[in-house]
């Protein structure tokens, strides 16, 4: 089952494994939980994501985009609210989620 994502990327909907972040669960953490849950490495697992080979060569947990964080929450269907537990970081991102015009809150 996993292979084939591997090969072809996983699918722009909601994703089949759908981990939620623990309580004050860092990005990275649970991205690689993520990543295992698929079968794949955590490289390979954020270069299918974001469509960018070098995603851990920087400190995902300093920043995120929006696109990518909104991405995240439509294919894992994790709350908003659950959302606001991993660090201050992205807590902020999520807040501007929020209240960027258009947003509705899962």
């Amino acid at each position: 089952m996993p292979s084939a994502w591997c090969e072809s990327g996983l699918s722009g909907g909601l994703w089949p494994l759908r981990l939620k972040p623990y309580d004050d669960e860092l990005l990275a953490s649970w991205l690689v939980r993520l990543s295992r849950a698929y079968g794949m490495e955590a490289s390979r697992f954020g270069a299918s994501i974001t469509h960018d080979s070098a995603f851990w060569n920087r400190d995902v947990d300093k920043g995120l985009d929006d696109n990518l964080l909104q991405s995240l929450i439509d294919r894992t269907g994790v709350p908003v609210q659950s959302m606001q537990k991993v660090p201050i970081s992205c807590a902020c991102k999520i807040k501007h989620l929020e209240e960027r015009e258009g947003y509705l809150a899962k």
